[in-house]
């Protein structure tokens, strides 16, 4: 049975991996542990009451266990109530089995990808972009977005970029016969929105949970993006190229503010789109992911994201 189909009083069987493990201290001064257990459905908070030593010894973060028990609910959300657990051995598992993956196929997001590939008319920013995400094209179709604020999951990095791509190239074509004196450049807009999240690829490694490399912790994705494209413009003696420079800006600028890691602000029109459609394409998941916990006419808990505003689903 998967994460997502638990129902009170569902009696469980199955293996699972940790995400968490935390130890605590019941009032009757029992030892007990909270964990998150994961699943490529999702992820479910879990008790180990009456903890033993054998116990402590099973439930480490990165184990993958087997257990039985049954699902109650705590703060009208389910729970599992761990009555037994064994450690199992992860070379016998396939570890996508554990891993929340993209709701479409990565084959068909690949396909977005390369038609969005070929809306680049300018010969140099569709080589310089071609050239780039060819080189890490395994590693940019099973990447995440992020950790878990908005496309968490494997190939949630493409997901965001041709999602993006696809509101860019609407908006260009209503852009540009509302206001046709001063057209967006359409290449320049979809190579930013293929590159803008390119650094991610070095910040974030995915296993069967996402974490943050040493490069990502200290550098950054958005660094990490503008050394990319300037490498490899370099290497193709582009590193004067006009657009190219354009290109590196939106990459430094695309997050919009100073306090949200952007070290320069956009400064021109499709620096500006980009930045706007990065946040509307993320936040239209992050909300999803939020209505995913909530029945129609409730609200969430105060989001961090949303600086620390409530989600409501609404009844209709």
């Amino acid at each position: 049975m998967y994460i997502k189909d638990l129902r009170l009083n569902d009696q469980l069987d199955d293996i699972f991996y940790i995400v968490t493990v935390s130890r605590n201290v019941s009032t009757s001064n029992k030892p007990y542990a909270s964990l998150v257990l994961q699943d490529k459905t999702g992820t479910v908070d879990a008790k180990k009451w009456d903890l033993s030593l054998q116990d402590e010894e099973i439930l480490k973060a990165g184990n993958f266990i087997h257990v039985e028990g049954i699902v109650q609910e705590f703060n009208n959300k389910p729970q599992f109530r761990l009555s037994a657990c064994s450690l199992i051995d992860p070379s016998k598992l396939n570890k996508a089995d554990f891993m929340n993956s993209s709701p479409v196929p990565i084959k068909d997001l690949e396909k977005k990808l390369d038609y969005y590939l070929s809306l680049i008319t300018k010969t140099n920013l569709h080589s310089l972009t071609k050239t780039i995400i060819d080189k890490r094209r395994g590693l940019f179709l099973n990447g995440v977005a992020a950790t878990k604020i908005h496309h968490d999951f494997i190939g949630g990095l493409v997901f965001h970029t041709v999602s993006m791509c696809g509101l860019a190239d609407k908006i260009v074509d209503h852009l540009n016969e509302t206001y046709p004196d001063n057209p967006v450049d359409k290449s320049l807009l979809i190579a930013g929105c293929l590159l803008h999240d390119i650094g991610k690829i070095e910040e974030i490694e995915v296993d069967t949970v996402s974490k943050y490399t040493t490069k990502g912790h200290l550098i950054g994705h958005i660094s990490l993006g503008f050394s990319i494209i300037s490498e490899t413009a370099k290497s193709m003696n582009l590193q004067g190229d006009e657009d190219v420079i354009l290109l590196q800006h939106m990459v430094l600028s695309h997050h919009g503010k100073h306090e949200y890691g952007s070290p320069v602000l956009p400064m021109f029109k499709e620096a500006f789109l980009l930045s706007m459609i990065d946040d509307m394409d993320s936040k239209a998941n992050f909300i999803d992911k939020a209505y995913d916990d909530l029945n129609k006419g409730e609200f969430s808990k105060n989001q961090f994201a949303f600086d620390n505003r409530p989600i409501y689903k609404p009844k209709k």
